[in-house]
């Protein structure tokens, strides 16, 4: 003889809850994992660029934006921003044939030749002549942070991969924990 289980109705839709709860809850697990490696992949992103360029950290955290990653979508990032650095942050040295500031720590001093430090109601700035005459005259930039965070994406995508699996491992056991509370 077969034996039917036969299952209330009821049963059905507290099951369909349950399944529902804890698929938003693993969602928000996920969102969280996400949020927590971006921003430590923005700090990583941060340490690599400072070894690299002799750049305030300040300086580098506001050029790296992180995208945050939500329950509905489950995408997270660290963005470098396209903008220029001005020459100022890169420890210029006012020289007799010009300015020498440091874009690469490896590399040494680099001279922008005809360039002066003028300094003004917001600090320090590297400005250079445009013509032979007094004016007109233009302010010089470094590279962007965008020429350092491609060089490193390599690392920190090795980097992030790792970190982002045990924050998903964690957060998943805390929200597991909080289910059993229940």
């Amino acid at each position: 003889m077969a034996g039917i289980l036969d299952i209330p109705k009821g049963v059905h839709k507290a099951l369909a809850n349950e399944a529902k709860a804890l698929s938003n809850d693993m969602r928000t697990a996920g969102s969280r994992a996400l949020n927590k490696t971006a921003r430590t992949g923005r700090t990583q992103a941060g340490r690599l660029i400072r070894q690299e360029a002799p750049l305030k950290a300040g300086t580098v955290r506001k050029q790296l934006k992180v995208r945050r990653a939500t329950k509905r979508a489950l995408e997270s990032a660290v963005e470098a921003r396209y903008k220029p650095i001005p020459a100022h942050e890169f420890k210029p040295r006012q020289t007799r044939k010009g300015v020498t500031v440091t874009f690469n720590k490896k590399r040494g001093r680099t001279l922008l030749p005809s360039a002066f430090i003028a300094t003004g109601q917001s600090g320090e700035t590297v400005f250079k002549r445009v013509g032979r005459s007094r004016l007109p005259i233009k302010r010089q930039f470094g590279p962007p942070i965008t020429a350092y965070f491609s060089r490193n994406l390599e690392a920190l995508v090795q980097l992030s991969d790792d970190v982002l699996e045990r924050n998903l491992e964690h957060e998943t056991l805390f929200i597991l924990s909080k289910l059993r509370k229940r």
